[in-house]
């Protein structure tokens, strides 16, 4: 599933890098040896986390015959596989979920996965104190939010027509979804 999910997903990508070092996949296989070829692709294939989670969720639902495929499966899979790795919480709806916590997708990145969003508040409050043991602090954008801030709770305060500059462009959703667009040389200053 690793090397379909490579040669399907990733090929473009992979033969790029690959071209711009001056690499083939036998500098990656290092082997003349099939089953040692094997192994180090397998390996190589691993260090690559979406590829990961996509591969192994695929695995799973596989080896389920009576388990039907939807394009909203293959959607979750894409999001999911790029969340777990790279976010601290993921919430997802629950048969992603199920599916990720199935393979140990969270765990193996140290990443909570949810599908209620009940329960995401109190995970917010623990990303307050920072990047968890092991994380990186440096560069991890852990005061992009603000410096010293951390995560708030707290809506922004109202921004008006003053705050923004004349020219600028606003898009608007009513509660629906439905979007509307203004121009700040058509809004009064209070607007």
């Amino acid at each position: 599933m690793l090397a379909r999910e490579l040669s399907h997903e990733y090929l473009d990508l992979l033969n790029a890098i690959l071209a711009e070092y001056r690499l083939t996949l036998n500098d990656i296989a290092g082997s003349v040896d099939p089953a040692t070829a094997q192994r180090r692709m397998v390996e190589f294939a691993e260090r690559i986390p979406t590829m990961r989670i996509a591969a192994e969720i695929k695995t799973l639902l596989f080896r389920n015959p009576h388990r039907k495929w939807s394009h909203n499966m293959v959607r979750d899979i894409d999001a999911v596989s790029v969340a777990i790795p790279y976010c601290r919480v993921a919430v997802i709806d629950r048969d992603a979920a199920d599916l990720a916590r199935r393979v140990g997708a969270g765990v193996r990145h140290g990443t909570t996965v949810i599908s209620d969003l009940n329960a995401l508040p109190p995970l917010l409050e623990e990303l307050r104190g920072g990047p968890p043991p092991g994380r990186p602090q440096e560069g991890a954008a852990w005061d992009a939010i603000g410096p010293g801030q951390g995560f708030a709770l707290t809506w922004p305060p109202r921004l008006t027509g003053a705050d923004l500059p004349a020219g600028s462009t606003v898009r608007l959703s009513d509660p629906d979804g439905a979007s509307s667009v203004s121009r700040i040389s058509e809004l009064a200053p209070d607007e």
